[in-house]
């Protein structure tokens, strides 16, 4: 069956909007169940004060741990792990996950926000690009195995392609 807490009137308090107040801010309910829509600036376990789920700014969601933000989810959709700012590709961040139009991808930015790796895959093409002047290399085992040089030679077994694609 259906258990009311309160009458629609008497018990608890409503405020303007007609949501009903369940009691005090330290009040536990155990085997709540609520149709509908459920609203909460915060969402946290009493036994770990500094691990959380905030919707504390518009159309954002914030993940904290150790009292610190860890990830973002921004209004814009993006995903943020490790920063706390909505600056696109080409800014501030660490890790960006994006979705323009077709464009899907993954987006790397350093420390100083001055190189940004990223791929992106839509539904004609995959891109993988770096904005700066400097090769991308791939490596396995921990050691070199390909260059793409900033003139856009490649080398394979060579970290200095003399020509569009050199062996070493």
């Amino acid at each position: 069956g259906t258990a009311a807490i309160w009458p629609t009137t008497g018990g608890g308090s409503t405020n303007s909007n007609g949501a009903k107040d369940l009691g005090a801010s330290t009040a536990k309910f155990k085997d709540l169940y609520l149709s509908n829509k459920v609203y909460a600036a915060y969402i946290g376990a009493s036994s770990d004060t500094d691990t959380s789920i905030n919707f504390d700014t518009a159309n954002t969601i914030k993940m904290f741990t150790g009292n610190s933000e860890r990830a973002r989810i921004s209004s814009t959709g993006r995903l943020h792990i490790n920063h706390t700012t909505d600056p696109g590709w080409d800014s501030l961040g660490t890790l960006l996950v994006r979705q323009i139009a077709n464009n899907i991808g993954i987006g790397v930015v350093d420390a100083n926000s001055q190189n940004t790796f990223k791929m992106l895959n839509n539904e004609t093409y995959a891109e993988l690009s770096y904005n700066v002047n400097l090769p991308i290399i791939f490596t396995t085992n921990g050691a070199e195995r390909m260059r793409i040089h900033t003139g856009g030679n490649v080398g394979i077994g060579t970290n200095n392609p003399q020509h569009p694609l050199h062996f070493g």
